[in-house]
């Protein structure tokens, strides 16, 4: 799908998709290894838990931090791509949000890829999706 950097760690985690209303729908990151969880949301049409694995490189890039995300069903796989949001003042004005595919150069990189199994039914044709997550540390996972 996207010409990603290679990425030197992996972990195992998991991300349910829940519908919502006005097809905003409700998004649950875990990575029980880590201690992490993410909350979030999403413009998908699927429901369902996708069982996978998140890359990235660094510890850090697990932490407390905002992310904007670009989600592919493809087949019987769901990628999502992970782009940090930096944090800015109020004062700033926030530029647009450039929404590039993942086949444009000016698409950004992401910080972390989750790849795993697709949620919801296989006779569904889904496009692309849209989300934002935030991640939080909450220590031990059961």
């Amino acid at each position: 799908m996207v010409n990603t950097k290679l990425f030197k760690k992996c972990v195992s985690a998991s991300i349910e998709i829940e519908n919502g209303l006005l097809g905003v729908c409700s998004m649950h990151l875990r990575v029980p290894d880590k201690g992490i969880v993410g909350i979030g949301s999403c413009t998908a049409r699927a429901t369902g838990l996708s069982w996978g694995s998140i890359y990235y490189n660094e510890e850090h890039d697990l932490a407390k931090k905002n992310f904007k995300l670009y989600c592919v069903i493809k087949q019987e796989s769901l990628r999502i791509d992970f782009v940090e949001l930096v944090p800015t003042s109020d004062e700033d004005k926030v530029p647009p949000w450039k929404d590039p595919l993942p086949e444009d150069p000016e698409y950004e990189y992401p910080v972390i890829v989750f790849q795993g199994s697709r949620p919801g039914s296989l006779d569904n044709d889904l496009k692309p999706f849209a989300g934002v997550m935030a991640f939080e540390e909450v220590g031990e996972i059961a």
